[in-house]
């Protein structure tokens, strides 16, 4: 398995773009960050959890898709945990507050 890492970088002409770098071999690729690699949208359209290291906006798409509520000044981390911590939607906690 690849190691990667990902990450939004500015080119000198202001295009805002998301650099995918093989950690083990050094190859990189670059897209534009509009394009699908970054939209937490699947192949299919539907929307998917975003992977971790995913941008904040992939993470914000992602919880308003689950009703999950943040601040408007909300880090990416800080989206990543109240969705952890959400309840599934249509799940409901018991009685004893559990899921």
């Amino acid at each position: 398995m690849a190691r990667t890492e990902k990450f939004e970088a500015v080119r000198p002409d202001g295009e805002v773009v998301i650099v995918t770098r093989n950690v083990d071999t050094g190859e990189q690729s670059v897209t534009p960050k509009g394009d699908a690699a970054d939209d937490p949208k699947s192949a299919g359209g539907d929307l998917a959890e975003p992977k971790g290291n995913a941008s904040l906006e992939a993470w914000a798409a992602w919880a308003d898709h689950l009703e999950v509520a943040y601040p408007e000044d909300a880090k990416r981390d800080d989206i990543k945990a109240l969705v952890a911590g959400s309840t599934p939607k249509g799940d409901a906690a018991d009685d004893e507050g559990t899921w």
